[in-house]
């Protein structure tokens, strides 16, 4: 069954973005993905700021930061390495933060299971800011057994006009092209639900 979808987000409109899939691509060569010891942080020195790694847990763990570049440290509003996104909201007592924080560990969980990318393109709190655009890609990387125990996150701030069209979906990295997310993935927010005009 064809699972792809239209959106005004495929091919993906950021460089940096874009930049950091034609690179997990090439680094796959001819497996699933790439294993982790794959990437060269002296191949990307431009995206290294905006890069997140996330160590992905056995199955019904969490997913804990393993590190995060200085502009997605800046936007996350804390040294995040070690911790998990529960412990990085361990203090709200907002249903939807808490919901949001569920969502996005099923999200990673289907990422590293399935081998699919995700793209979302979403609204952030950064403290001592309002809320800011972003746009984020995360990506498997498997170890020398093949399982994804690690992923890998773009994360920029964006302005600007946007494309028209369902602004999350998966990606089905081998045939490259957007994908649905399953239900359960879809973000609570207004934005992350509808499509952005």
């Amino acid at each position: 069954m064809d699972q792809s979808i239209r959106t005004g987000f495929w091919p993906l409109p950021y460089p940096p973005i874009r930049r950091l899939l034609d690179y997990w691509v090439d680094r796959r060569t001819d497996r699933r993905c790439p294993e982790k010891c794959d990437i060269d942080p002296i191949d990307v020195p431009d995206l290294l700021p905006d890069l997140i790694l996330y160590d992905a847990p056995e199955d019904g763990g969490t997913f804990r930061y393993r590190l995060a570049g200085a502009r997605a440290t800046r936007l996350l509003g804390r040294e995040v390495r070690g911790l998990t996104q529960r412990d990085i909201h361990a203090a709200s007592r907002d249903p939807a933060v808490l919901k949001e924080v569920a969502r996005g560990e099923r999200e990673y969980a289907w990422i590293a299971r399935t081998f699919t990318g995700s793209f979302r393109l979403t609204r952030l709190a950064v403290p001592d800011r309002e809320h800011v655009q972003i746009a984020r890609l995360t990506l498997p990387l498997s170890d020398a057994g093949g399982r994804a125990n690690h992923l890998v996150t773009i994360m920029i701030e964006t302005s600007g006009p946007l494309p028209a069209g369902l602004s999350h979906f998966g990606i089905d990295l081998v045939a490259m092209a957007p994908i649905a997310l399953p239900g359960g993935l879809l973000a609570a927010g207004a934005m992350a639900d509808a499509p952005v005009p």
